[in-house]
């Protein structure tokens, strides 16, 4: 049902969203298990590092497995004072899901200088030098049009993706404004319910909801501060008139927590509308025909052209 056209293609940004949302859930069952045997958190930390090793804009994930592992550490300090000492097992169990990822920002600052490993490709790509930190906090973004241009601009585009024909955007002005701001009041009406019932929710539903807007947030951050963090010089894109990095495909390892709280926030819309109104297959049906509709729009013209598949016999 995700119009995202980046599925149809073959690059590195595909399998972010499923590895992402393997060890994401993976994560929330450690949480929820928390004497899971070696193998089962080895293959968490393995997940994380992988998913971090395909694409370096799902860092955000790290956010979310230092709050797993600090929560693992509070219970168990908590457990040693009520026992009178730290266990052994405590001390064995606690560290594993981050030892790959650990064990790969050391290789890269041994060998490479810095952590994430991508200091000289960052510079490369962004066509110029990075920013003076006077020069950064100046940047457009952090006024209201370019925080609105840079939203506008990221969300319908996480969402359609990013294709072109005959270097036109594959895109639909009314889709992308509906992409834009459902998004917006989705994601808000999740956080509202959130943070208003955090004493009263369930900690397990309040851990997965947080930490997928965590997640979210956090691979958008980095997109801001990719945006924040260069001068373009004369590249296309970003570039200096422009210097947003608005690739949503980016953020699509944050793809299914993001599903997860846009269907909860639009069932809190439609509670505050109706309280008959729910997100039952009709209004999810409603949502697939816009998207479906919106596709079928912007892409005849790629089906109609006498260079594809379809007209080969």
């Amino acid at each position: 049902m995700f119009p995202q056209d980046v599925f149809y293609s073959i690059n590195n940004d595909v399998p972010s969203a499923l590895v992402v949302g393997a060890a994401f859930y993976g994560l929330l069952e450690l949480d929820a298990a928390p004497r899971r045997g070696y193998g089962f958190r080895a293959l968490i930390g393995l997940s994380c590092a992988i998913a971090v090793l395909i694409k370096f804009s799902n860092v955000a994930l790290l956010a979310v497995l230092a709050v797993v592992l600090t929560r693992e550490t509070i219970r168990q300090y908590r457990a040693s004072k009520l026992l009178g000492g730290v266990g052994e097992d405590s001390r064995r169990r606690w560290p594993r899901p981050s030892c790959p990822i650990a064990a790969w920002l050391l290789r890269n600052l041994h060998f490479q200088g810095d952590a994430h490993g991508l200091g000289r490709q960052d510079r490369v790509s962004a066509g110029g030098p990075p920013c003076p930190p006077a020069e950064s906090s100046s940047h457009p973004i952090f006024t209201p049009a370019g925080l609105a241009y840079f939203w506008g601009e990221t969300v319908p585009r996480f969402w359609r993706g990013e294709f072109v024909w005959k270097l036109v955007p594959l895109a639909s002005g009314w889709s992308d404004r509906f992409y834009s701001w459902s998004s917006l009041a989705c994601l808000a009406a999740a956080a509202f319910v959130l943070f208003s019932t955090w004493r009263s929710a369930d900690r397990a539903e309040r851990l997965v909801n947080g930490t997928s807007l965590l997640l979210f947030a956090g691979s958008m951050l980095f997109l801001v501060a990719v945006s924040v963090s260069f001068d373009f010089g004369d590249c296309w894109y970003p570039s200096r008139e422009r210097p947003y990095l608005t690739s949503g495909r980016l953020l699509l390892g944050a793809l299914v927590p993001f599903a997860a709280l846009y269907l909860q926030g639009l069932e809190r819309i439609l509670g505050w509308v109706s309280h008959r109104a729910t997100t039952d297959g009709s209004s999810v049906g409603v949502l697939a025909a816009v998207m479906t509709g919106s596709e079928i729009a912007v892409t005849r013209q790629v089906f109609a052209s006498a260079y594809n598949w379809f007209h080969l016999p």
